[in-house]
């Protein structure tokens, strides 16, 4: 079982059952893993935000930079996590995102998921 089908998954499963055909769907966006590397910046805070992904391997975080210069960590994201979630439905990133060490994620675009699941945005 894929972590997207125990995450997303279950998720959208409480809103209403999922039929096969749907999860087939989703199962559909984890086709793009991306590896990153240790500290490897996700996306900045106040970049256009139109992708979210899931952590399939290693750990990451959200921070905002401070004006002192200094970060405040916001949240840490394990294998399993969805990242990017909470900006669904903006048009910028409240936070930036990054990995903490090596790891793999599968990132997929709000358009995506929303087609997938045969809703026009």
């Amino acid at each position: 079982m894929s972590l997207i089908n125990t995450v997303v998954m279950r998720g959208l499963s409480t809103q209403g059952a999922l039929s096969q055909e749907d999860k087939a769907l989703l199962l559909g966006l984890e086709l793009s893993p991306r590896y990153m590397s240790a500290s490897e910046v996700l996306w900045q805070e106040s970049e256009d935000a139109d992708l979210f992904c899931v952590v399939k391997e290693g750990w990451a975080y959200s921070y905002r930079n401070l004006k002192n210069g200094s970060k405040q960590i916001l949240k840490f994201y394990l294998p399993g996590d969805i990242i990017g979630i909470r900006d669904f439905g903006f048009t910028r990133r409240l936070a930036s995102a990054a990995m903490i060490n090596k790891g793999v994620i599968c990132p997929f675009s709000y358009q995506q998921l929303l087609s997938s699941l045969g809703v026009q945005a």
